[in-house]
């Protein structure tokens, strides 16, 4: 028997089987049979977790595989208990124990539970699980937005649970696309796993959003346009009036499944044209944002160059961006490589190399080129605000192909819902010089290099001597183009 037809013998009369129950349950059924890991994108209240963690457990049961045992973990224990309840209601073999929260065959002979269900405050240590199953572990926006709310479920529940799978096991997880970095965002940066993901949108009026994934074989299908996934019960005027009541945030998120700000968006990266040939360079310029130490996860180091060039008509030009993690020389150095390769690759100084009075940035104010200290005000969503609409208008441009692009794109079209903003920060402090925002640049700055001559070449020879004499760095300065 396939899953769906259990689904359809055991679901309630007043129920309706829809296209994407089956598509589900086919989906489903292929991770059980196949040992594969799963994601099921699909909208609230259209039966997702009912045929994940009650239906599926049962007949998989009732197939035969008594030795399978069944991990559940939700947002909240109550739910938890509400889907382990219901599983055991329907499975027809004889339970012993049988409790709120987890239950077992009479005829299992280890430890383990063959179905528990837990809270993200609950414990799973000491239980091994061949089908995991995770239920939108966020509870809501706020929680995924919270970096460290984000970490702790991730780094407490979710790694924990993969811990305690068999070697067999697969893991089930479906979720509100709340944020980037969310469950499913997490399993799937994972390099060394693959997945059978199904992704169902409320609405795919373009015939392009719905799809189901094989990641394992490489195989995709895209299924045909609808105006609503489940017409019979969520239909398209019912799916208008859902959107006028709620933000364009959640309506991306828990229906077309998208880790987005929708309309609150900073940086809508459609927006920016892409340029094969640069043009004209009439000047240039880079931003810094500045970690303060090196470490294996936390904050980057970030650079990105802009440059104002004629092709037709002025634009601003997105030429080059560097991040990583780096000590505070090494950063230094990181920058003063930077700097020269972008005037070799353009034949042009940069006018300014903008730095933040903070964390490493204390250590470049004097490296041998023309910056120009910072004191920006404002959170980094309030300083993204005030520079955005160069963004928004058109007026930023990007290269049709870089190695940095992918990341660099990324980051922009999920501000700040993003982990890390380092090339959000360096490109924003970037915009503000070309704007001259005078909240960010101190006064008597502007003025300096408004109006000095800066020649970078004399700048530098004058560093590494004064480094050659001090010996205050270990750098090797013979390769240095003066």
């Amino acid at each position: 028997m396939t899953l769906l037809e259990y689904y359809e013998r055991q679901r309630p009369r007043t129920y309706t089987t829809g296209d994407h129950h089956k598509k589900i349950c086919d989906a489903v059924e292929r991770c059980y049979r196949e040992r594969k890991h799963g994601i099921v994108e699909v909208p609230p209240r259209h039966g997702k977790s009912e045929i994940i963690n009650v239906y599926a457990p049962a007949w998989w049961l009732g197939e035969g595989h008594h030795d399978s045992h069944f991990g559940l973990v939700c947002n909240g224990q109550d739910l938890s208990n509400k889907f382990c309840r219901a599983s055991r209601n329907l499975c027809k073999l004889p339970v012993s124990p049988d409790h709120t929260s987890e239950w077992k065959l009479t005829f299992d002979k280890s430890l383990d539970w063959t179905y528990r269900g837990t809270g993200i405050n609950g414990s799973l240590a000491g239980f091994g699980y061949s089908e995991m199953s995770f239920d939108d572990l966020f509870k809501n926006g706020q929680e995924a937005k919270s970096e460290v709310k984000r970490n702790s479920i991730i780094d407490g529940v979710v790694s924990q649970a993969m811990n305690r799978l068999t070697p067999d096991g697969i893991v089930i997880a479906t979720q509100a696309r709340l944020h980037p970095n969310d469950t499913i965002g997490w399993l799937l940066s994972s390099e060394d796993r693959q997945f059978l993901r199904l992704h169902l949108p409320a609405v795919n009026e373009s015939g392009r959003d719905a799809w189901f994934e094989d990641q394992y074989s490489g195989e995709k299908i895209v299924f045909p346009a609808y105006d609503a996934l489940w017409p019979s019960r969520y239909g398209a005027e019912q799916l208008k009036a859902i959107f006028t009541r709620i933000t364009s945030y959640y309506w991306m998120a828990q229906f077309q499944q998208v880790p987005s700000l929708g309309d609150l968006s900073f940086f809508d990266v459609s927006m920016m044209p892409t340029y094969r040939m640069i043009g004209t360079i009439n000047k240039l310029w880079i931003g810094v944002d500045a970690a303060q130490t090196e470490t294996e996860s936390g904050a980057y180091t970030a650079f990105v160059c802009l440059g104002l060039c004629s092709d037709g008509g002025e634009h601003i030009k997105v030429l080059g961006v560097r991040r990583g993690r780096w000590r505070p020389d090494v950063m230094n150095q990181q920058l003063i490589d930077f700097y020269q390769a972008t005037t070799r690759r353009y034949g042009v100084y940069p006018e300014a190399v903008c730095v933040e009075r903070a964390a490493g940035g204390y250590g470049m104010l004097n490296l041998p080129m023309p910056v120009v200290p910072m004191s920006p005000k404002g959170s980094k969503e309030e300083r993204a605000g005030a520079v955005c609409w160069l963004v928004n208008k058109g007026v930023v441009q990007l290269p049709e192909n870089a190695p940095w692009l992918a990341d660099f794109k990324n980051e922009l079209e999920s501000f700040p819902l993003t982990t890390y903003k380092d090339q959000v920060d360096a490109f924003v402090h970037a915009l503000a010089w070309e704007l001259r925002k005078s909240v960010d640049f101190e006064p008597a700055m502007m003025e300096r290099y408004a109006t000095l001559n800066v020649d970078p070449r004399q700048q530098l020879r004058e560093f590494v001597a004064d480094v050659q004499v001090e010996q205050e760095m270990d750098v090797e300065w013979g390769h240095l183009d003066f």
